[in-house]
């Protein structure tokens, strides 16, 4: 993809798209993505593989661990364990087919768990996924009807991927039931 963006405009580019921003635009890159951004354009880079040329350059230092992604986002573990939130549609599934090709059920009072789950840093499958917010959790599911909580011993979460959607990160499975939420994260 090729994308010009001026005035108050925000890009999120990933893979290997390409970026031309002026005037007040805003653009975070991701992945292999090219930007070039004249004087006053703020540029967000996610990880070192994307390539930036002028602008105000923010460069985000690479989340590699559990304890990075959780630090970058504020979540403090309470007794080893997280709470980390996904959007999910009105039978409480998720948006994504798993290795079995059905969707996560994340009904409350479940313990889901991922049998595919892999620990070593990659960006999609391997697992199941959760954000820091319920908010966060809406880009993979705009249009979902319900938030959960899902507890998550922080010894069972996965390496994020370094250049890679740090908005959400692995996890082998829940560690008590799930619980149902609002979008702030208070439980319902």
């Amino acid at each position: 993809a090729q994308v010009t963006a001026y005035n108050s405009a925000q890009v999120r580019a990933y893979d290997s798209a390409q970026v031309t921003a002026y005037g007040s635009a805003q653009v975070r890159a991701y992945n292999s993505a090219q930007v070039t951004a004249y004087k006053y354009v703020a540029v967000t880079r996610h990880g070192s593989r994307a390539k930036v040329r002028g602008g105000i350059l923010i460069d985000l230092p690479s989340i590699v661990t559990p304890q990075d992604w959780l630090d970058f986002y504020g979540v403090s573990p309470k007794r080893g364990i997280v709470t980390l939130y996904k959007a999910v549609d009105d039978k409480y599934r998720s948006a994504w087919l798993g290795p079995i090709g059905e969707r996560t059920s994340y009904a409350p009072g479940t313990k889901p768990e991922a049998a595919d789950f892999d620990p070593d840093p990659r960006d999609c499958g391997a697992g199941l996924h959760g954000c820091a917010a319920p908010g966060l959790a809406l880009t993979y599911m705009p249009e979902a009807s319900h938030f959960v909580g899902v507890p998550v011993r922080v010894s069972e979460l996965g390496a994020p991927d370094p250049d890679g959607d740090t908005r959400k990160i692995r996890f082998r499975r829940a560690a008590k039931p799930v619980y149902e939420v609002d979008i702030d994260g208070e439980p319902v």
